[in-house]
């Protein structure tokens, strides 16, 4: 059985850097490698620590309710906060907000608060464009945005403004949609 094609569904890649050795407490981990093994290939590479988020077409904002949305983005924040618990000298956690179209994004700051404070992220994923392509929600200028945007001051968090897949046909499913999605955050700012 391979978990590659279960990954890519939810719009994960799976990197097979064969490596041997870690396990996390609950044991459930039994061959993932050698953290040695995972830091010589981020040397080899350039990096010294890299910044893990949530692939931004697979945070899928517009997938379901509002309800999978916060479900979803706990399971992967979750996730990525594992991870960079078990290779903290290689990973630091950025989440994903559990946005949803036409829900004001004040009801994101619960969970903003819980990956700083407990998951100790560094940063956030923030959709100008939760409808995948539609633009229903306001411009990132409007009040609508203030309660998360003053939240992320409070807590003096950063934020990287992504959109994430398309799901108009108008727009190619990632390649235009992201040129179109950041040229028009950057225009709204």
């Amino acid at each position: 059985h391979s978990l590659e094609p279960e990954l890519r569904k939810i719009g994960l890649v799976l990197i097979n850097v064969n490596i041997t050795d870690i396990t996390d407490e609950s044991g459930d981990i039994e061959a993932i490698g050698q953290k040695a093994a995972s830091q010589a290939i981020q040397k080899a590479r350039g990096g010294d620590l890299t910044i893990f988020s949530p692939r931004a077409g697979g945070m899928a904002h517009h997938v379901g309710t509002e309800a999978v949305s916060i479900e979803w983005t706990t399971l992967c924040n979750n996730l990525i906060h594992r991870i960079c618990n078990l290779l903290p000298d290689s990973f630091v956690g950025v989440g994903q907000l559990p946005q949803f179209p036409g829900v004001s994004p004040k009801n994101c700051i619960p969970e903003l608060e819980r990956i700083v404070t407990t998951l100790g992220f560094v940063g956030v994923n923030l959709n100008p464009d939760p409808s995948g392509g539609y633009w229903t929600d306001p411009p990132l200028t409007d009040k609508w945005w203030t309660p998360l945007y003053e939240k992320l001051c409070e807590l003096d968090m950063t934020a990287m403004i992504h959109v994430t897949s398309s799901c108009n046909p108008a727009f190619h499913y990632t390649g235009a949609h992201y040129i179109n999605g950041d040229t028009t955050a950057f225009m709204q700012l």
